[in-house]
């Protein structure tokens, strides 16, 4: 990945205001207006530049593909590259069935599919698989289950995987339980090094959304390993506790909503909201 030609990049696509409510480049409107999705336009220009600057032989993988709609602004005038995105089909209830068809459709009428390798499943199961991706990753974008343990495991998986040079992009970075198991992850993991965090000032904002940051991942600066004791633990504790209570509550919840009502009032939710400052006000 060309870190610093990217670096040097961004800040142009919004003439130098990274703070500025769209890019210059106003092509991705259209496919916002199309793809049901949970992005902004500065979210998809950030994406589809650092697309651009992967290196002969590397890839782009994302988790959280959803409907397609950050991935579909990945690739966007990118071709010749190669994608990889993980969904599970398990967040907000989707339908895998249903939803599966939906996701290449929308990839179908906005870019070219064979570019794209989806993989269906869990992000942390599949990425333990030796061969699982053909190049190293280039730009890595997660944007899966937001919790402190998923989001530790979350940047362990996928270490080995990158290039030695990389990119890595985590969505939803504002709201406290995702920035903290971030910083928890990159204290106990040298080789990361923040490039850009784009806060958001409110939830859903308009510019970045639940907040971004971008990191420079050189594995020259990296321990030799990073699945460690601390990775083996989370990932016990994930594959044996975290994973099936979810699949249950995601499954079982939307049907009986006095039962969602009643966990919501137990889960400390506004680790999951983008803080309110009210001085600004």
């Amino acid at each position: 990945m060309d870190l610093e030609a990217f670096q040097a990049a961004l800040p142009e696509l919004f003439d130098g205001d990274l703070r500025a409510g769209h890019p210059a480049d106003r092509r991705f409107r259209a496919v916002l207006a199309d793809v049901p999705g949970m992005a902004t336009e500065n979210k998809l220009a950030l994406l589809n530049l650092a697309a651009a600057h992967l290196e002969v032989g590397e890839a782009y993988l994302e988790v959280g593909s959803f409907k397609g709609l950050s991935l579909i602004g990945a690739m966007l005038g990118n071709p010749g590259r190669r994608f990889y995105a993980i969904e599970n089909f398990l967040e907000f209830n989707l339908d895998g069935e249903l939803a599966r068809p939906e996701l290449e459709a929308n990839l179908a009428r906005w870019v070219e599919p064979s570019q794209v390798r989806l993989l269906e499943g869990d992000c942390f199961r599949l990425l333990r698989d030796e061969g699982r991706l053909e190049e190293p990753v280039g730009v890595y974008f997660y944007d899966g289950a937001h919790g402190r343990l998923p989001h530790y495991l979350a940047l362990g998986v996928a270490e080995p995987w990158l290039a030695d040079r990389a990119l890595v992009v985590i969505d939803d970075t504002s709201w406290p339980i995702v920035s903290q198991a971030t910083d928890r992850y990159l204290a106990a993991h040298p080789g990361y090094r923040l490039l850009f965090d784009l806060a958001a000032d409110h939830e859903s904002d308009p510019r970045w959304w639940n907040g971004i940051r971008v990191y420079a991942f050189e594995r020259s600066r990296a321990a030799s390993r990073a699945r460690g004791w601390d990775m083996t633990w989370r990932q016990i504790a994930y594959d044996l506790v975290y994973r099936p209570a979810t699949r249950v509550a995601w499954k079982t919840l939307p049907r009986h909503p006095a039962l969602c009502s009643a966990v919501l009032k137990v889960v400390p939710l506004a680790s999951r909201r983008v803080p309110v400052d009210d001085d600004a006000r």
